[in-house]
């Protein structure tokens, strides 16, 4: 499952904001009601473009959907919300030249792979979220189950992918992610114009910490799909710079095999904007747009003394470059 689409996925819900107007200017907070639901369908495109050195550049891209059901189970007295979402089907193409996967949770077929359990174990699930009156999540719970799901056979072939993928997506770091996915909302009264900064830090497996920092501006009511919503338009930075931690998601064997071999994450630019729709009157996301830019290089470098082949010859030093361009597009829309 992409990262991005697990950090859109709940954009719907975090929202919830209610807007109450004073003349031209209006007050956000977050005013959820037990009994709400909300459905919505997500959409994402992803392009990738990784160059090794000396080689043509390999293109890859893949497009998702995402089907949910947001559900408000409890509103407590501090207007902490308790939301429950379900995975209702997902869909997924992805292209990586000469590999092409396909699954669709409605129509599964009788192929199983790697890609169709995993898909396969989110379909009809659920996960709750919590969601204080400031917007903000202090609480998830239920992927941590999932991904025992996905992976609780403990295939050999697999234990590196279900390391990362369980760092990824753990309870703790979904927390995490659901920050980085709404800027949190102003303390008061704003009129058009308004803008507000939030910064916000993703702990990921092998690669590091990916901070952003993002720039949100109310700019006014619009009319989105028969709703009177007012607008949030969002722009951004993102930066990720570091030594990869290959061991953290390696076995101990493996690990010590590339410990002679130092690797380096470095963004060169990242880039993110959007907009958020968001109903006056029910408080909740109509409509949200996302897209981020991506480029960075992965540097490896080898010292004299390394012999990883053990072949007892020692190598010269020895470094590489590899760059990667990452874009990704992502749409949800409420439908019912």
């Amino acid at each position: 499952m992409s990262r991005k689409c697990a950090r859109w996925t709940v954009a719907g819900l975090l929202a919830g904001v209610l807007v109450a107007e004073a003349g031209d200017q209006v007050t956000l907070r977050l005013a959820l009601r037990k009994g709400e639901v909300f459905k919505y369908r997500m959409t994402q495109k992803q392009e990738q473009a990784i160059t090794p050195p000396g080689l043509q550049t390999m293109k890859t891209s893949a497009s998702q959907i995402f089907e949910l059901t947001h559900t408000v189970t409890d509103v407590d007295s501090a207007g902490t919300a308790t939301v429950t979402i379900r995975y209702d089907r997902l869909k997924v193409d992805m292209d990586a030249g000469l590999m092409r996967i396909q699954y669709d949770s409605a129509a599964p077929g009788n192929e199983e792979s790697m890609f169709s359990r995993m898909y396969g174990a989110m379909a009809g699930k659920e996960i709750q979220v919590k969601l204080t009156a400031k917007g903000e999540c202090i609480e998830v719970s239920g992927f941590a189950a999932i991904l025992e799901e996905m992976f609780g056979s403990g295939a050999p072939e697999l234990a590196a992918v279900a390391s990362m993928v369980k760092q990824s997506f753990s309870d703790e770091a979904m927390k995490d992610m659901f920050g980085t996915v709404y800027p949190g909302l102003p303390a008061g009264p704003v009129r058009p114009g308004h803008t507000w900064n939030t910064r916000a830090e993703l702990k990921l497996p092998i690669i590091g910490t990916l901070v952003s920092d993002l720039t949100s501006e109310y700019t006014g009511i619009e009319t989105v799909a028969g709703r009177d919503c007012a607008v949030i338009k969002q722009s951004g930075t993102m930066d990720m710079e570091g030594k990869m931690d290959l061991a953290s998601v390696l076995g101990p064997e493996q690990a010590a095999a590339l410990a002679a071999l130092e690797t380096n994450l470095k963004m060169n630019d990242g880039a993110v904007s959007g907009k958020l729709y968001v109903d006056r009157e029910r408080g909740f996301q109509v409509k949200v747009e996302n897209v981020t830019d991506m480029d960075m290089e992965i540097n490896i470098s080898m010292p004299a003394s390394a012999d990883p082949t053990g072949s007892g010859t020692a190598p010269q030093p020895r470094a590489m470059t590899q760059r990667m361009k990452m874009k990704s597009v992502t749409r949800m829309e409420l439908v019912e």
